[in-house]
């Protein structure tokens, strides 16, 4: 078992009265939840939707611990892990369990707490839509990452909430770089390269006349095309906080399909809580919370995308507010602050 938590810094408004704060506070310090991992905190998805929970539910009174899923499928190996999923369930309130769509296992962890809460935050009844009914009428409810993955997941089990993929603040957000390039930003997956072709030309032409580069930071470096102005990083934690301080604005470019339109703008957000304005496909919650957004600018084709870089490009003398009307934004919806109350109340009510 292993416990991470990385929101020291973390600032943001309630979503709660601060009387319903106290309240919750002065009464659930005894209370605990385990949550049921995929991996460690370099995962993303465990890293923001379970390793850091940890610090904003224990300032509202919550104890968190972590239990990684074994991997192997030996059958001794199992059985004992059958075991230990048991023995951990009895000794916490509540069980969040991560993303994987294996009912066997949330039905061994309901066997000795039936309190278990089934979280997701991509479309993973794609992968498999079999596998993922069954793991929806296994658990006790549902948390979805937004509300297209709620609207199915209540198909199979009617205790479902929709908890947005939520962010830490930065404890501090230092400015922009005032000389040099211009510096857009883009972090993913090496999965993901692929939704960067229409930034790569873009990129290509706006540097036909402006000094623009792009900060690619992956965990496969390698595999990013070698092209004109593209700098390239191995992720690490540290190198990603670098790639945010050094930016002046952060790409999420998509496609429109069924999985992108699943996805939950946590990239987006990590920008905006940075002061960092970005530029990002329409598609899924993106489009529903940049749309109209004075930090924000919408771009579906290439045409479209090298006009939004351009625009930024010309906007870098007042980038400055509109950041921080972007981290405004993100501290008071999507932030860790903003939601620990009501995820509190959601495991314990």
């Amino acid at each position: 078992m292993a416990a991470s938590g990385s929101c020291d810094g973390e600032t943001g408004t309630a979503a709660r009265q601060p009387r319903r704060r106290e309240a919750i506070v002065h009464t659930n310090m005894d209370r605990s939840v385990l949550f049921v991992v995929r991996g460690g905190a370099n995962v993303p998805s465990c890293r923001f939707r379970a390793y850091q929970w940890e610090a904003p539910l224990q300032r509202v009174g919550i104890r968190s611990s972590y239990l990684v899923l074994e991997k192997s499928r030996d059958a001794l190996t199992q059985a004992k892990f059958s075991l230990e999923l048991r023995r951990q369930a009895s000794r916490h309130h509540t069980i969040v369990y991560q993303k994987l769509t294996e009912a066997h296992r949330i039905l061994t962890l309901r066997s000795a707490n039936r309190r278990v809460f089934f979280d997701f935050d991509d479309a993973i009844y794609l992968q498999h839509p079999y596998r993922f009914a069954l793991a929806m009428m296994a658990s006790y409810g549902v948390i979805a990452g937004n509300a297209l993955l709620a609207e199915h997941a209540r198909r199979y089990n009617r205790r479902v909430t929709v908890v947005p993929t939520v962010v830490p603040m930065p404890s501090e957000r230092p400015p922009a770089p005032a000389e040099g390039p211009f510096v857009f930003s883009w972090l993913g997956t090496s999965d993901n390269l692929r939704y960067l072709e229409p930034v790569f030309a873009a990129l290509g032409r706006l540097r036909e006349t402006m000094d623009v580069v792009l900060d690619v930071v992956t965990e496969r470096p390698e595999n990013v095309p070698t092209l004109p102005g593209v700098r390239v990083a191995p992720w690490s934690l540290h190198e990603e906080n670098q790639a945010f301080a050094r930016c002046h604005a952060g790409l999420m470019p998509l496609v429109d399909d069924a999985w992108s339109r699943g996805k939950c703008a946590c990239k987006a957000l990590q920008y905006l809580s940075y002061g960092r304005p970005v530029v990002s496909s329409p598609v899924g919650v993106n489009a529903e919370i940049l749309h109209d957004q004075s930090f924000a600018w919408l771009a579906s084709t290439p045409q479209e995308w090298e006009q939004a870089m351009r625009v930024v490009v010309g906007h870098r003398s007042s980038l400055h507010e509109r950041g921080d009307a972007g981290a405004k934004f993100v501290a008071e919806r999507y932030a860790y602050a903003a939601w620990a109350g009501r995820f509190a109340e959601l495991l314990f009510s």
